[in-house]
């Protein structure tokens, strides 16, 4: 049996920085020369209760999957201010 060395040049060039495996937990904002850090249980939390605001407003019947995708949005664009 042959044992390999290890590569330490390997090639990550492909790696894809969004995929599941790479899934942030954080997002450190610059604020008013402030670094914030935004978890990604706080945006649930934000997105819970605007979703239980588009519920009360009619706009979805769904809060759940609704908090969901605002919550994906809001911390897709958090990950973009960085």
């Amino acid at each position: 049996m042959e044992i390999r060395k290890f590569n330490r040049r390997a090639d990550f060039s492909d790696f894809d920085d969004q995929s599941p495996l790479s899934e942030v937990a954080s997002v450190l904002v610059n604020f008013k020369k402030k670094k914030v850090k935004v978890t990604k249980s706080k945006v649930k939390q934000m997105a819970m209760g605007i979703a239980s605001i588009a519920h009360s407003l009619g706009e979805t019947n769904d809060e759940e999957n609704y908090a969901e995708e605002v919550a994906e949005d809001l911390f897709e664009a958090l990950k973009l201010l960085k």
